[in-house]
């Protein structure tokens, strides 16, 4: 008797316990996407790479590892003041995106070399105020690893699409290298893409998608049914177009002096293009091809600095730009 009592105690124990782990799947299942993605470790707690240079590591004295990212504001969107803020030490070429939930992400050229993948990425969860870094991960077949000029792309599925600029493997780095290299010295640069679903953690494409001697900062925006790649050349800008394969083929000239471009949908149908120029200038364009209304939206506060890079977004009804000051011995490459 005393064992049917026990073998039906023990029984009673497993058919509540199986219950209450169908509650608990249940209850885990119907959790919200916020609440699950949270249980998610983070891919910011892993930081950076390794330690940052205590010395120029580009032999470069107007290169990456002394330039800054800084803040501009605007309530218009079209002339922006400087905020006195600066986001990022031994940061370069910023490149803003903002997510559906009002997340920025800033990506840029790692300076002080913390990266293995030369990307550094920024996160802001309240708007622009406080910033949390790490280093951008980038799986690829490539020798090489890394890639430099960041440019996001929010995609319709949440997932952000990051062009970037490849070197050569043979370009020159050092000091003894770059005093060497002939005069004639033009490398082919190349564009690849890569993807992430968390910001961080980076898949790249087949590629390249396009190539060119000494092109730089690739400025990609979908307009219609087609992909916009404005690629600069020194001060020149041309335009690149493609279609879903993402395979870019020039298109034409836009302008002989004013490059490094962001370009941005500002309302339905209306584009303006940011770029170095006097400062930081841009212009209207509808097809993405001719441009119009040129003015300078960010003026250079010193003759000490020289700023570039410009990259806005809006957040709630004021916009905010991320730039790049540098000395102003930086001279632009000629075209």
């Amino acid at each position: 008797m005393k064992k049917v009592i026990i073998i039906i105690f023990v029984i009673v124990l497993v058919g509540a316990g199986l219950a209450a782990w169908i509650i608990l799947k249940k209850e885990k299942t119907n959790q919200p996407a916020s609440q699950t993605a949270s249980q998610t470790p983070d891919p910011f707690e892993q930081g950076f790479d390794k330690e940052a240079a205590s010395a120029d590591p580009f032999a470069d004295p107007s290169g990456p590892f002394y330039h800054k990212v800084k803040l501009a504001t605007s309530d218009d969107g079209v002339h922006f003041s400087d905020s006195g803020k600066t986001i990022l030490e031994k940061a370069s070429v910023p490149d803003a995106v903002k997510l559906a939930d009002g997340t920025i992400l800033i990506y840029a050229v790692d300076g002080a070399q913390r990266s293995n993948s030369q990307i550094m990425v920024a996160r802001s969860k309240d708007n622009g105020e406080t910033w949390q870094t790490a280093s951008a991960q980038l799986e690829t077949d490539r020798k090489s690893k890394d890639g430099i000029d960041p440019q996001a792309v929010l995609m319709p599925d949440g997932r952000i699409r990051l062009f970037y600029i490849v070197n050569p493997e043979n370009l020159p780095s050092t000091k003894e290298e770059k005093d060497n290299v002939q005069a004639d010295f033009k490398p082919i640069n190349k564009i690849y893409s890569a993807v992430s679903s968390d910001g961080v953690n980076f898949v790249e494409d087949t590629g390249p998608l396009y190539e060119g001697e000494e092109i730089t900062d690739p400025d990609v925006i979908k307009i219609g049914e087609d992909w916009l790649a404005y690629i600069s050349k020194g001060q020149k800008l041309f335009l690149t177009t493609a279609g879903s394969d993402l395979k870019f083929q020039y298109k034409k000239d836009i302008r002989e002096e004013g490059s490094i471009s962001k370009t941005i949908e500002v309302s339905s149908g209306l584009y303006r293009q940011f770029y170095c120029k006097n400062g930081i200038s841009s212009a209207e364009t509808k097809d993405g091809l001719t441009f119009q209304n040129e003015i300078i939206s960010l003026k250079m506060s010193e003759s000490s600095i020289i700023i570039c890079d410009p990259s806005p977004i809006k957040v709630g009804a004021k916009w905010l730009m991320f730039y790049k000051e540098g000395p102003a011995s930086e001279k632009p490459p000629a075209p």
